[in-house]
């Protein structure tokens, strides 16, 4: 309710709400990656500065809804939702009333409110993916792990690095020792071939 009505007092600017906005639609009319606000001379470059993949999650609402509240409410929800994934983390460690104080930790955290009502970011967006994906792996949720390592692994071009972290902890603890291998080595080479062949050929 807040952030929305923040945006309607006319508080949200161009970076990066307008940018995320203009970049859904126009992925829409089939200009993927598209951005005349960054580069308006050319806007098909735009890939050279962020590569966010993760926009086609909200795609399909954006499409019936293209509206700019579509993308701060998704931020909403996404942030919110990140305190289920981390109670069941926690809940299999510690006695569930203690999961419960750490998942309303989350959702109490200031920093959290903070990014939430500064614009429209993918990475802030990208946070409750990481949880989540971290809760599937931890807990052998194969299928949902895949599905959440793939959509983090492409939110947007910084996020492989956090998973290559994340994976070789799970190797080096012995906790998901294959599985941490496999998240490490394939989000390193994403990240290698994403930043710096496909970034780096789309333009300065």
């Amino acid at each position: 309710f807040y952030t929305v009505r923040w945006h309607h007092k006319l508080q949200t600017h161009m970076f990066d709400l307008g940018i995320n906005t203009h970049l859904l639609f126009a992925s829409l009319h089939g200009k993927h990656m598209w951005s005349t606000l960054v580069f308006p001379k050319e806007p098909e470059k735009y890939i050279a500065n962020h590569a966010k993949f993760g926009q086609y999650l909200l795609a399909p609402v954006f499409a019936v809804f293209p509206r700019a509240e579509v993308l701060l409410i998704a931020q909403c929800v996404m942030l919110g939702l990140g305190a289920i994934p981390l109670f069941l983390f926690a809940r299999r460690r510690v006695p569930a009333w203690v999961a419960a104080i750490v998942a309303l930790g989350w959702l109490c955290w200031y920093p959290m409110h903070a990014a939430n009502f500064y614009e429209v970011n993918y990475i802030t967006m990208a946070g409750s993916l990481v949880l989540a994906t971290v809760w599937a792996a931890d807990a052998g949720r194969w299928i949902w792990f895949g599905f959440l390592f793939f959509w983090t692994l492409v939110f947007r071009e910084d996020m492989p690095i956090g998973l290559a972290i994340v994976g070789t902890v799970f190797w080096l603890s012995g906790r998901r020792p294959k599985l941490g291998l496999f998240m490490a080595v394939v989000s390193t080479l994403w990240f290698g071939f994403l930043r710096f062949h496909w970034m780096e050929e789309a333009g300065d």
